[in-house]
C-alpha cells in the first residue's frame, strides 16, 4: 500500500481543526505567513473558541506587521506551557482601552531577554500618556534597563 498525500477540505470538518492549527504553525515556521493565517482562520471556522488557533493566528499576523494580532495573542494563555506560567495580579489587565493618566502600569518580563528589549522602548509613551510605569526585569538586564 501506497501513502498518497491529500489536502484538508476547504470548508474543513469540525475534527479538522487541530490539523489546520497544526498546518498554520508549520506554515508560519516555513516563513508562509499568509497561509498561516488562513489556516488558522480555518480551524477557527470549525472552533471559534480553540485558543491555539486563536494564538497560531495572532502569531503570523505579527509577523506580517498587522498589529491587530495583539489581541489574539491574549490567547497565549490558555495553551500548554504558557498557560502554566501565566501570573495572576489583582489589579486588571490595561488592553488599551481606559486612560492610563494619573495610573501605575507594571511592564513585567514573561518570555526571553530579547523580548524585554524589545518592548520596553514603549515604556516612555505610557510615561507620555500619564502613566508611572514600573518595569520588573530579569536580573541581568536591570543596570541595562535603569535608565527607564
Amino acid at each position: 500500500m501506497r501513502w498518497r498525500p491529500t489536502t484538508l477540505r476547504s470548508s474543513p470538518r469540525r475534527e479538522n481543526f487541530q490539523l489546520l492549527t497544526n498546518r498554520a504553525v508549520a506554515l508560519r515556521r516555513l516563513d508562509r505567513p499568509h497561509e498561516a493565517v488562513m489556516s488558522a482562520r480555518s480551524a477557527l471556522v470549525s472552533k471559534p473558541d480553540f485558543a491555539q488557533a486563536r494564538f497560531a493566528e495572532s502569531l503570523a499576523r505579527l509577523s506580517l506587521g498587522d498589529f491587530g494580532g495583539w489581541q489574539g495573542y491574549e490567547a497565549r494563555w490558555q495553551v500548554g506551557l504558557l498557560a502554566t506560567q501565566r501570573r495572576h495580579f489583582t489589579a486588571p489587565l490595561w488592553l488599551g482601552k481606559e486612560s492610563l493618566a494619573g495610573k501605575t502600569i507594571l511592564l513585567h518580563a514573561e518570555q526571553g531577554s530579547g523580548d524585554t528589549i524589545q518592548f520596553v522602548r514603549y515604556a516612555p509613551l505610557l510615561v507620555a500618556l500619564g502613566a508611572t510605569v514600573v518595569l520588573e526585569v530579569q536580573i541581568e538586564l536591570a543596570r541595562l534597563l535603569s535608565a527607564y
